[in-house]
């Protein structure tokens, strides 16, 4: 089984809860091995949730309370322009950015910080139809899919540059700080 979590940031503006990717007919295209989970943005709640299915297929995480178990059970997550692409950086996740509004959200909406086009740790999909390929590709090949491993430094490189210090010995070394400053015994 394969699990696809999509987490879409709110738009400015908006009245509706964001499903540009449809995931009740992404859930089946992708097909029976194959688990689509839905995270809205904490902004787009009180507009409704995403329809769970009966089999399974679509489940609605929204309200969950740690979106890291959505990272976490993900094979590929699909976000946009989310902050939680740094997050997914942190495990390592291959991730697919579903922008079919990337000139008005750059242009007109919140717009980047960083160049995201240039330096997007994944491909940038204009068409839920390329999403559904990449996804297909990834089910059927796992991390050797030419998609993730084409993006495999671009993904290395963003988490060394947003996530730098995240790599499994963080908490060791700030306890080694503190027995260094005294502030803990041993």
């Amino acid at each position: 089984m394969s699990v696809l979590s999509y987490a879409p940031t709110w738009r400015d503006g908006g009245v509706t809860l964001v499903d540009d990717l449809d995931v009740q007919r992404l859930a089946q295209e992708l097909g029976e091995n194959w688990v689509v989970v839905a995270r809205g943005h904490s902004r787009t709640h009180t507009f409704g949730r995403y329809p769970g299915s009966a089999e399974g297929a679509v489940i609605d995480a929204s309200q969950h309370d740690d979106v890291n178990d959505v990272i976490l059970a993900a094979d590929v997550l699909v976000t946009d322009y989310s902050s939680i692409m740094f997050d997914a950086a942190v495990a390592r996740v291959p991730q697919l950015f579903f922008v079919p509004d990337l000139a008005a959200y750059r242009d007109r909406e919140r717009g980047f910080t960083f160049d995201f086009e240039r330096e997007a740790p994944g491909p940038l999909l204009q068409q839920r139809d390329e999403v559904l390929a990449h996804a297909q590709a990834l089910g059927e090949l796992g991390h050797d899919a030419s998609w993730v491993r084409e993006y495999a430094q671009a993904r290395e490189e963003w988490r060394k540059r947003f996530a730098p210090n995240d790599d499994g010995e963080a908490a060791k070394r700030v306890v080694d700080a503190l027995i260094e400053r005294g502030a803990l015994s041993i």
